[in-house]
């Protein structure tokens, strides 16, 4: 007998909760991960069902399948913790140039809380120019320095 899509969803959601407690428990820092890799988000609200979920930090999408955005201060606002993300893993991190990664950077920095943690949104393809990324980071590492305001 098939399983509703409504009844597999709830007992997904449940084991996920359960190993993010036993994470949060047993681990210093806990980064709860929201994937959108297999399947893109309709709208933030969406997110908001993981709201309650225990972890130090949180790494969400920002961009959904409606068309609507996610800033990352309502997200570190709405989800009561630092936000970790704000490039997009297929955008310019993985296919720009180095300068425009840096600017991708400046962008997201700008407009950043104070607490928050720079990375992609999901994982880096692995055809990623390495040389590219170190500069990045390097970069995102003397950031605050760089940009007084």
């Amino acid at each position: 007998m098939p399983v509703a899509l409504e009844t597999l969803a709830e007992g997904t959601g449940q084991r996920d909760k359960h190993v993010s407690e036993v994470a949060n428990e047993i681990g210093l820092i806990n980064i709860l991960h929201i994937c959108d890799y297999g399947t893109p988000y309709k709208n933030a609200e969406a997110l908001y069902a993981y709201a309650d979920y225990p972890a130090s930090i949180i790494n969400v999408p920002l961009k959904f399948s409606d068309g609507s955005t996610l800033n990352l201060k309502e997200a570190q606002q709405r989800f009561s913790r630092p936000v970790f993300g704000g490039l997009e893993r297929l955008g310019v991190i993985a296919k720009g140039s180095i300068e425009e990664a840096k600017k991708a950077v400046d962008e997201v920095l700008e407009n950043a809380a104070p607490n928050f943690i720079l990375g992609a949104d999901c994982t880096v393809p692995g055809e990623t120019d390495w040389d590219k990324l170190r500069a990045v980071i390097d970069y995102a590492h003397t950031w605050r320095e760089t940009h007084k305001r």
